[in-house]
This record gives structure tokens, C-alpha cells and sequence, in this order.
């Protein structure tokens, strides 16, 4: 992660893979011919019951799993009555601006910049105005 926090790139890459995350499942919902609010329920559950298996200690699985679901809850939160794609997709469209939102919102402190009053949180903004004058 760079300092202070995540770049627009980087939470490009997660938006993304959960748009494709909601297509594949639209596409899914089609082929089985049931509604997307009916595919996004069943894909919750499948999801609660690898988890009530295990996934053999991987937490990455976990915790890819955890955004994959606690997505497809906030997408029907948004519109419980998603039934088509185009619904589906624009519910979803809601909560991929807010997850963006959320995700370059994230501020750490910068590696090297914790003092002795503990850590000092930089703007990515200022991160990049300060490597613009390095370069000029």
C-alpha cells in the first residue's frame, strides 16, 4: 500500500472484480432461469456454507469470500427488489461508488513518518505533489 492509503488504481482493481463478480452471476441467474434476486440469495447461502465447512485455514479465501458476500448484501440492501440485470446492475453500481469511496478513504501513516507522538497520517495527495517537485 503506498503511503497514506490506497491510489484510485488500486481500488479500481477491487470494484472491478466485483462487477465481474455480478455479471458472472447475472449470466448464472439466466442460464438456471431464475430472477438476480433470487441467484444473489442463493449465492449468500453457498457462501455461508463453505464458510460452515472451512476453507482449510486460507484466509485469503476468507476474507475474499467476506467481500464477495458482505457486496451481494449490500447490493439487495440497495434494492431488495433487483429481479432483472438492469436493476441488479444498477443496485450494484450504488454500492461499487460507495465501496471506491470507502477504499480511498483508508489513511495510514507513512512508513518512516512515526514519531515520537506516534503516527502522522499524509494525504496521498501531498505524497504525489511531493514526488512532482522530486522529479522537476
Amino acid at each position: 500500500m503506498p503511503p497514506s492509503g490506497f491510489h484510485k488504481d488500486q481500488s479500481l482493481y477491487v470494484v472491478s472484480f466485483l462487477r465481474s463478480c455480478l455479471s458472472d452471476l447475472s449470466k448464472e441467474a439466466a442460464a438456471s432461469s431464475i430472477n438476480c434476486r433470487e441467484a444473489i440469495k442463493k449465492e449468500i447461502h453457498n457462501i455461508d456454507s463453505i464458510f460452515q465447512k472451512g476453507t482449510d485455514g486460507s484466509q485469503y479465501q476468507d476474507q475474499v469470500l467476506g467481500i464477495v458476500k458482505q457486496f451481494y448484501q449490500d447490493v439487495l440492501k440497495t434494492d431488495a427488489n433487483a429481479i432483472n440485470a438492469d436493476r441488479l446492475f444498477a443496485a450494484g453500481e450504488k454500492v461499487l461508488k460507495e465501496i471506491d469511496k470507502q477504499i480511498l478513504s483508508i489513511k495510514v501513516p507513512e512508513i518512516g513518518k512515526l514519531g515520537k507522538t506516534g503516527p502522522q497520517v499524509v494525504e496521498a495527495k501531498e505524497v504525489f505533489q511531493g514526488r512532482q517537485e522530486l522529479r522537476s
